[in-house]
């Protein structure tokens, strides 16, 4: 019986550039591997995603592509918010101190710039 596309990825997770293929329709998984076990390979990433476009460019880059590509700014973003501490499964959270940590989120500046690099919309 022929292996499914999904087996196959979920069997090929040694290999990273595999495991990226296999999750490129996936850009909440991607942000997620980023930003914990996979903090280490960003700089490395976004640097050849740069190149790719820079030389597809011949030596321009189109500024929304620029601007879309790299995940360096999105990353930092998520971790600036606080999101890992929702990834902690030993965490425990009380509807006060989440209450204050989206009173401090929720802030038009904050709001504004949220929607401007992750393209994703709060309060």
């Amino acid at each position: 019986m022929a292996e499914t596309y999904s087996q196959s990825c979920l069997r090929a997770t040694a290999t990273v550039n595999f495991a990226f293929r296999c999750l490129t329709p996936y850009p909440q998984l991607i942000l997620h591997y980023y930003l914990t076990v996979g903090n280490y390979y960003l700089p490395k990433k976004d640097r050849k995603a740069i190149e790719k476009l820079k030389n597809e460019g011949e030596g321009e880059v189109f500024k929304p592509d620029f601007n879309r590509t790299p995940l360096g700014l999105k990353i930092f973003t998520l971790q600036t918010l606080g999101m890992e501490r929702f990834l902690d499964p030993s965490a425990e959270f009380s509807s006060e101190t989440e209450a204050e940590w989206f009173k401090k989120i929720n802030t038009p500046i904050m709001r504004f710039q949220i929607k401007a690099i992750l393209n994703e919309s709060i309060g």
